[in-house]
């Protein structure tokens, strides 16, 4: 098996180092909405780092998923599963509260910008099987300690890395579906104003 838990911290350590210099960019320190090509370029070399731990999750993620649906009751497999599922939502709901003021900017340069971008990541998490892993209550998740092999038992060291909070789950969703309805209505308008 491999070191499953070794390769999620791995993964959750690069988001925090990426994520704590996106940050610390000087864009987060103002209160202009009026940006700068030299901020936009900034924000375009960040999002690069930003993009590559979630690229690692999602193909945890989709193993894990095949692997799942042929050896149903693999226990194994769900701790992994689900380990993964709550560190990519909790990267995805950091990098959220991490744009502050700027959000509607950022949000709209990165869709506009990046074929993989905010709106994308965010989107990864509205699926079924998703759903299906994420709604597993915390309780379950850490009953299967003894369960499982050994190498995977530092995933249980952090459950709030691990583990679900649904009430700021359906809170964040709240807020991606209200921005992603802001965003297809700008560009409604956007056509229609060139075409009307």
């Amino acid at each position: 098996m491999k070191p499953y838990a070794r390769i999620l911290e791995s993964i959750d350590r690069e988001f925090a180092q990426a994520l704590s210099e996106f940050r610390s960019d000087a864009i987060f320190s103002s209160s202009q909405t009026v940006y700068t090509d030299e901020e936009k370029r900034r924000i375009h070399f960040r999002w690069m780092r930003i993009v590559r731990p979630f690229r690692a999750m999602r193909q945890i993620l989709r193993g894990t998923y095949w692997r799942s649906f042929f050896l149903r009751g693999n226990k194994n497999v769900f701790v992994i599963k689900y380990a993964a599922t709550i560190t990519y939502y909790n990267m995805v709901y950091e990098l959220q509260k991490s744009f502050g003021p700027h959000e509607e900017f950022i949000r709209q340069y990165l869709d506009d910008t990046f074929s993989e971008n905010y709106s994308t990541l965010a989107r990864y998490m509205y699926r079924v099987r998703f759903y299906s892993t994420i709604l597993y209550p915390q309780e379950y998740f850490l009953s299967l300690k003894s369960e499982v092999h050994p190498s995977l038992l530092p995933i249980f060291s952090r459950p709030d890395r691990a583990a679900g909070d649904a009430e700021k789950r359906f809170a964040h969703d709240r807020i991606n579906i209200w921005y992603y309805i802001r965003y297809r209505l700008s560009l409604i308008y956007t056509w229609l104003s060139k075409h009307g």
